[in-house]
């Protein structure tokens, strides 16, 4: 008896406080004549239609003088307009006020996912799409102004991109297709197409890659990297350190490529490999070329966790050729399978370090040379470092240094040549060779700082008209007819 009294106070306590800031209701109307309060439906606030609160048939409505949101479901939520009496059915609306809704109404989401913005002074239509190919089939005439794509090929694969806008109105064969940043509809004449603007991170999923290892990406890679080279911002002339730079990012996946990226000052990017992001190269000459055979000036760009690979060591190939250019940094990348890890041709002030660079099953490792313009003028590598290097298993060669005649131009400065922390092991030949045709004083000093030298070649260090210095460093050699360090003339000199 004593419980029951309880919970009877208990419960006029709670319809006090219930009511004591608004009205507790039981008759939400859906549209029609018959009384609900049978339907056990629950409305909390002043008077109708000022409700706050409303709850009816497992959908909840929030709604005040200021605006509102339905919570319903296709088919079975239904708003009544309180000036009209016209029902609707939706998914999930947002309103400004409880009037007119269609006046007032800001946002809501369609039972079959589409994506509806609309602002009485700028209307925007959004919606979602599955793939590029059914974008393609899309245009501004469906009453869209915006489009989400789920994937490239499938949703979900990683490639659908950013939000891409509807532009229209421009001259035929303005916007062409790229299969990334401009998609045309299919039968445009390039005057109106879905384009994006993004000046960050670009993934090369966007533009259709694959990464399976089989399809050839090539066209992909190349739209993708002409798109984040293009928007480079440079200040005035070639040597300016105003600019900023986007990042191509490749994810963990295996890419075949065919061609060259190629680079040159007024367009490039940086190359990010996520994972074990790999490019497996089939085509000739080198894969990535940063300065496209010229004496240029590209700053600062960086190369950073990529594989290269190639399945045969063919004649010319060259995993990274870097020509021209300062500032620059490469490293964690695995390079297997060229004939040329990485050729280094005149270019000053660069870092081969990221914590980890490894060079295998090549017949040079790396090569550091000088760079003869064609105005005649030599550039000397100057200032180059090379650290937390493995070159090993399956090379000839591990790094060779060469300094072009000074008959050939002005020899001006090498600079110091820097080799640090880098382990040198099976190599077959030679570890590392130096070797001057002009001026002793033109190469300067090659660095050798803690070294690993082992089980490789049959010459550790060969010097022709060269100084080198070799400090703090580990030999091991393989057999009885190998030689440490062999200096090739009277000249050269080694510091130990």
């Amino acid at each position: 008896m004593k419980e029951n009294v309880k919970r009877l106070i208990l419960l006029i306590l709670t319809l006090n406080m219930i009511t004591c800031g608004g009205m507790l209701r039981g008759d939400f109307s859906d549209g029609d004549s018959d009384d609900d309060t049978t339907l056990g439906n629950v409305g909390i606030g002043t008077s109708t239609p000022g409700q706050k609160l409303t709850v009816s048939n497992g959908h909840m409505l929030l709604s005040d003088s200021e605006g509102g949101i339905l919570f319903g479901q296709y088919g079975m939520s239904r708003i009544v307009n309180y000036e009209s009496d016209v029902t609707y059915k939706t998914g999930l609306r947002f309103f400004t006020a409880p009037g007119d809704w269609n006046s007032y109404e800001r946002m809501n989401i369609t039972p079959e996912g589409v994506v509806n913005i609309n602002d009485v002074r700028s209307p925007v239509i959004a919606r979602k799409v599955s793939d590029i190919a059914s974008l393609r089939l899309l245009s501004g005439s469906d009453n869209l102004s915006a489009v989400q794509v789920a994937g490239y090929y499938d949703e979900g694969d990683g490639g659908g991109g950013p939000l891409r806008i509807w532009v229209e109105n421009a001259a035929a064969g303005t916007y062409v297709d790229n299969g990334g940043s401009i998609i045309v509809p299919t039968g445009g004449d390039g005057s109106a197409a879905w384009v994006w603007d993004c000046t960050g991170t670009v993934n090369v999923l966007w533009f259709g890659a694959k990464g399976d290892g089989s399809t050839d990406d090539s066209t992909a890679i190349n739209n993708a990297i002409s798109y984040t080279s293009s928007y480079i911002q440079r200040g005035s002339g070639t040597g300016s350190f105003n600019r900023t730079i986007g990042t191509l990012v490749f994810p963990s996946r295996q890419f075949v490529y065919s061609g060259t990226m190629t680079f040159d000052v007024y367009s490039y990017c940086h190359l990010k490999g996520l994972g074990r992001a790999a490019i497996i190269h089939t085509g000739t000459g080198p894969c990535i070329d940063i300065g496209n055979g010229s004496d240029v000036d590209i700053m600062q760009m960086e190369i950073d966790g990529l594989s290269l690979i190639r399945m045969s060591r063919d004649s010319g190939s060259i995993g990274i050729r870097h020509q021209g250019g300062h500032l620059n940094k490469f490293g964690r990348n695995y390079i297997y399978g060229f004939e040329t890890g990485i050729q280094h041709v005149g270019s000053e002030n660069i870092t081969y370090d990221f914590g980890y660079t490894a060079i295998a099953n090549a017949k040079w490792g790396l090569i550091i040379e000088t760079l003869t313009t064609s105005a005649g003028v030599i550039w000397k590598p100057n200032n180059v470092s090379v650290r937390n290097v493995w070159i090993g298993i399956g090379c000839e060669n591990g790094i060779y240094i060469r300094q072009a005649s000074a008959s050939s131009g002005n020899p001006g400065s090498g600079g110091v040549i820097s080799i640090d922390h880098a382990l040198f092991q099976g190599i077959s030949n030679k570890a590392i060779t130096v070797e001057n045709s002009g001026e002793v004083s033109g190469l300067g000093t090659v660095e050798l700082n803690h070294c690993w030298f082992e089980d490789s070649g049959t010459v550790l260090v060969d010097i022709s008209n060269s100084n080198v210095s070799l400090r703090n460093s580990f030999i091991c050699g393989r057999s009885t007819s190998w030689r440490a360090i062999v200096l090739q003339d009277k000249v050269s000199k080694i510091r130990i």
